[in-house]
């Protein structure tokens, strides 16, 4: 009986110790935040820009980080019989390998995005691995449930921003009404990356601001983009638009974009100038069609530009 009274008493602190097992050889990973940077699993408005820091560092006696890897693996409520709205496969969002021999002992890491504009789901996977292949993970969940999710014709505002270093948003994937880092398109691994959806880059001229497609020449002369180690530069049809803010303001209806986009006589791989009040009309290499109307510039040269855009989904 004393035995077994024993037995009882050691037990919550045996599971205790048992719970708190770790794995003490793989990097530590985590999000840190001063107030604002997110941390965890967030329902967000269409849109809505984050900032994520994640520190990385070595466990005690360990040799080095290697590499850094994030992922984002997408799911749209819209249609999900057809393969375009739910990505099979994580998209390769960032990655990096650090210098050797001497690789470091911490890393901190400041992601900038938007969540998409569609009714949906992004998860988010932070991967660190260490030289010796150790890993550890984190990762959260962006849901976004805008008015307009069963609306054929999809209404969004974004900001492109100049490419003036591989960080910045100058990338649009239409239809997802997402906007990707320069780095965002880098990959070309084992992974899907986001160069299957990049539809429209801004490329800033001597003459000024030109929205073109990826298989556009004009998109060469943005070094940060590097659009010239691309696997795929998908061959985006545009078109410069007279339409008047009035009259884009008025577009509701599927018939109303196409006779926009076909009185623009758009073309595949084209690079077209744009400015303040000024529409442009595309379809993409799915056949979705568009126009975009552009409301506003910032204040620094290459100013960015901040577009309304409506695509029939």
């Amino acid at each position: 009986m004393r035995l077994l009274r024993l037995l009882l008493l050691l037990l919550p602190v045996a599971l205790f110790t048992a719970g708190c097992e770790q794995d003490t050889s793989a990097p530590l990973l985590d999000f840190i935040s001063d107030g604002t940077s997110l941390t965890a699993d967030r329902t967000a408005n269409a849109a809505d820009t984050f900032q994520v820091r994640v520190f990385a560092e070595v466990r005690e006696g360990g040799s080095g980080l290697q590499r850094l890897t994030i992922t984002t693996q997408e799911r749209f409520y819209r249609n999900l019989t057809q393969a375009r709205f739910a990505d099979s496969l994580p998209l390769v969002y960032f990655d990096t390998v650090f210098a050797q021999p001497t690789p470091p002992k911490t890393f901190l890491f400041t992601n900038r995005f938007g969540a998409s504009t569609n009714a949906g789901r992004q998860d988010w996977k932070y991967t660190i691995t260490d030289v010796d292949g150790n890993k550890a993970t984190r990762g959260y969940r962006i849901e976004v449930r805008p008015a307009d999710s069963i609306n054929p014709l999809h209404t969004y505002s974004v900001r492109l921003q100049a490419p003036r270093t591989n960080a910045s948003r100058a990338i649009l994937a239409a239809e997802r009404g997402f906007v990707l880092p320069a780095y965002a398109t880098h990959h070309p691994g084992e992974l899907p990356g986001y160069q299957d959806w990049a539809d429209l880059l801004y490329v800033p001229t001597a003459t000024g601001a030109t929205l073109a497609a990826p298989s556009a020449s004009t998109a060469l002369s943005a070094p940060v983009l590097r659009v010239s180690r691309w696997q795929r530069r998908r061959a985006t049809l545009l078109g410069a638009s007279t339409l008047t803010l009035a009259e884009f303001n008025a577009i509701t209806t599927a018939s109303a974009i196409s006779n926009a986009v076909t009185a623009a006589n758009v073309t595949a791989g084209a690079a077209v100038p744009v400015g303040l009040n000024k529409a442009v009309a595309f379809r993409t290499v799915e056949g979705n069609e568009g126009v975009l109307f552009v409301t506003a510039l910032g204040t620094t040269a290459p100013v960015d530009l901040v577009m309304t855009v409506k695509i029939l989904r």
